[in-house]
This record gives C-alpha cells, sequence and structure tokens, in this order.
C-alpha cells in the first residue's frame, strides 16, 4: 500500500524529470532529509523506504543522480532537478533553500506533501507546498469508496499510459491528498467513472 501511496499520492513537477532533459542531461538531486526521517509512526514505512524507492526508480531509468542532505542543500545546488521524497518535514532554512533553487532555475519534483510539518513534527499547512507548486489542497477522499486514478492523455507525465485508464488504488486512501490545480495529470473517479461530491479530484 505505501508504495502505491507514495507514487500516486502527490506527484507533481517543474517540469518532469523525463521531460526536462536536454541535449546535455542535467543533474538530479535526491534529497534524504534527516529531520522527516525522525519523525515516524509505528507502521509507517520511513522516509528512508521512500530514498530507496526513489533510487529504484531512477537507476530503472538509467538517470545519473547524487543524494544529498541538508548541508549540501543550503550550501547551494547547482541548477538541475531536486527530488523531495515525501520529506514533510523541513526547517526554515531548507525552506528558503528550496525557493532559492527553484528560484535560480532548478526544477522540482515531490512526491507527498513536502513542507507541511515543521521541526517539532508539528502541521503548518499546505501552505509551501501550494506556493512551490500552485496547487490548492482540498482535503482527503472518504473511506469506503473503490478509487481508481485515471489519468489524462495530454502531459509528459502520462504519455505512455492510456487516456482514461482505470488504475486501482483500493478503498482506504489514507494519506491522499485532494488537490487543485491548472496543471493536473489524472483524476479519481469510481468504476462508473463519476466523482464523488466532496470537491476536487
Amino acid at each position: 500500500m505505501f508504495i502505491r501511496s507514495f507514487l500516486m499520492w502527490l506527484m507533481l513537477c517543474l517540469p518532469l524529470l523525463s521531460a526536462s532533459a536536454s541535449t546535455t542531461e542535467q543533474s538530479i538531486y535526491l534529497y534524504r532529509s534527516a529531520l522527516t526521517a525522525q519523525f515516524v509512526k509505528p507502521g509507517d514505512a520511513s522516509h528512508n523506504d521512500a530514498v530507496a524507492i526513489w533510487q529504484k526508480y531512477l537507476r530503472k531509468y538509467r538517470k545519473n543522480f547524487q543524494i544529498v542532505e541538508r548541508g549540501q542543500l543550503l550550501a547551494k545546488l547547482k541548477p538541475g532537478v531536486l527530488v523531495l521524497p515525501s520529506t514533510h518535514v523541513l526547517d526554515s532554512a531548507e525552506r528558503e533553500a528550496i525557493k532559492d533553487f527553484a528560484a535560480s532555475g532548478g526544477s522540482l519534483l515531490a512526491s507527498g506533501a513536502a513542507g507541511s510539518r515543521d521541526v517539532t513534527n508539528q502541521f503548518v499547512g499546505y501552505e509551501f507546498l501550494g506556493s512551490l507548486f500552485n496547487v490548492k489542497v482540498r482535503g482527503t477522499y472518504k473511506a469506503d469508496t473503490e478509487w481508481f486514478m485515471m489519468p489524462f492523455g495530454d502531459g509528459p507525465i502520462t504519455w505512455s499510459l492510456p487516456a482514461g485508464r482505470r488504475m486501482y488504488l483500493g478503498d482506504n486512501l489514507t494519506g491522499f491528498l485532494r488537490i487543485e490545480s491548472d496543471n493536473l495529470a489524472a483524476v479519481l473517479m469510481n468504476w462508473m467513472r463519476a466523482k464523488d461530491d466532496a470537491g476536487p479530484n
């Protein structure tokens, strides 16, 4: 369940890894957050698990990457693609460094509610996520409904998938965020391809 949640929870990019490649391949940085790794609820997968999934993905597609930690991030990374794997807990210096990276021409790819918690693991909202990725979080999904992800066919994140294909996610989307954005790669619906009335999917 964790792997599916990790991959489908919130995939946002500015721009997508595969779409950002040029004749000179950009540097790819995989961020390992010591703060996020400290706060793991019993039964939850660790931040290191999330990092490992990204490592497997990048190696599969033969992308050269390097794992970076807080000191390297604050020392300023050269422009490239910075991956934030379920990096929920960030301090103020990390937040500013990530914003500076993006403002300097770097691209961001995040999964999960990046920056939604402070150094004490207290929830601080989705403002950081929203400002970086131009999204609004509209709550979560109701339980006891079978959900399917249905990709659109007009963007690089889903070019390899048939438009409208049903991708089963289950009936417990704990941790999935319902978001609103002008740039979505997919929508969540039931088997009849109907949304519920709780808001954007």
